[in-house]
């Protein structure tokens, strides 16, 4: 495989390589590196090497430090940390060539939104809980919750932007859920009525909003 496709697909997940001698360091957020990753790197590993240590050009270098400022200058207008642009590598500034400014501030936006949940927080202006098929709760946009299909009280989504936070075993800060809302969530037997009772995940206060990522909302349709 040719190493540029796999380094701009290893910088999209926010994992990032570096050099020295024949030794590739690599540097991402904990969980991002997974085992077929792990596969990959050492399958391809002479090839990045030899990709990372290609001399630039003047020319080169030239280009890519117009485009770092470039870029800085837009992150400046956006009011974006500095350190996006400044962790970008040859191989980023390389593909940004060609693009028109919106383009490019929208390249931007979305590093940051990134960078933001990757830190475990919620990105400005998230403040809808919806229901992702495989994340459970969690936090977007009102704009999108108010487009998803409403299911046990719930807007539904098959997937969602914290799915790639999930899938690195990064943290996903969550809406607030209550037992007795759950399908796994058992009424006290004795007294069902004072909703009471338990669930999978061995909580003894169900009627506590609490976040939990093994919500699963219940049929009330019935209820």
């Amino acid at each position: 495989m040719n190493a540029a496709p796999l380094i701009r697909e290893l910088n999209a997940a926010g994992i990032r390589l570096s050099a020295t001698g024949d030794r590739l360091h690599v540097e991402a957020p904990a969980g991002a590196v997974t085992p077929e990753i792990r596969h990959r790197l050492a399958a391809n590993k002479a090839g990045i090497l030899t990709y990372l240590h290609q001399p630039a050009t003047v020319a080169d270098l030239t280009d890519r430090n117009r485009m770092r400022a470039a870029l800085l200058a837009l992150a400046d207008g956006l009011h974006l940390d500095r350190a996006l642009v400044h962790r970008l590598t040859s191989v980023d500034l390389a593909d940004c060539a060609g693009f028109p400014a919106d383009a490019l501030r929208g390249y931007l936006l979305a590093l940051d939104d990134s960078a933001t949940r990757h830190a475990g927080k919620v990105p400005e202006g998230e403040t809808a809980p919806i229901y992702c098929q495989h994340c459970g709760p969690v936090w977007t946009h009102p704009d999108v919750a108010a487009v998803l299909p409403v299911v046990d009280g719930w807007p539904r989504a098959l997937g969602c932007r914290w799915c790639f936070i999930r899938k690195a075993g990064g943290y996903i800060p969550r809406p607030l859920v209550t037992c007795d809302t759950c399908a796994s969530f058992q009424p006290d037997t004795v007294n069902p009525g004072a909703g009471m009772g338990t669930c999978a995940c061995g909580m003894h206060y169900p009627m506590q909003p609490h976040r939990c990522e093994q919500y699963q909302p219940k049929d009330t349709s019935h209820d």
